[in-house]
């Protein structure tokens, strides 16, 4: 009878250990899965963000523009006055005749423009 105890023991301590694991391993799983499909939901970073952030400086608004890296709301209203002036811009590196575009700026902002 002793030998009967002792290996239902043994057996429930193994029973007892594999529950554990298995439910250990469930919830890594499910963290993962949650993790791979929330993905897309994933906030980017600000550089990700600035590249999949296009303004047309043809169409945009005041607001629209001043998002645009190191363009406040001042540099945003020449934007729009120069615009207005000279009837759009042709090309995007015309942004640079703006006051206060230089090509410092123009190279951080280049890829968030368009003119069509």
């Amino acid at each position: 009878m002793k030998h009967k105890s002792k290996t239902l023991f043994y057996l429930s301590i193994v029973a007892c250990a594999f529950l554990l694991f298995c439910l250990w391993y469930a919830s890594k799983q499910q963290a993962y899965d949650t993790y791979e499909s929330g993905k897309s939901k994933i906030l980017y970073t600000a550089e990700e963000e600035a590249e999949n952030f296009v303004v047309n400086i043809n169409t945009a608004d005041i607001d629209e523009i001043a998002e645009l890296p190191n363009i406040g709301e001042s540099i945003a209203e020449r934007i729009i006055a120069y615009r207005n002036e000279n009837g759009g811009f042709k090309s995007v590196d015309e942004i640079k005749n703006v006051s206060g575009i230089g090509d410092k700026t123009y190279e951080e902002i280049k890829n968030s423009i368009s003119i069509d």
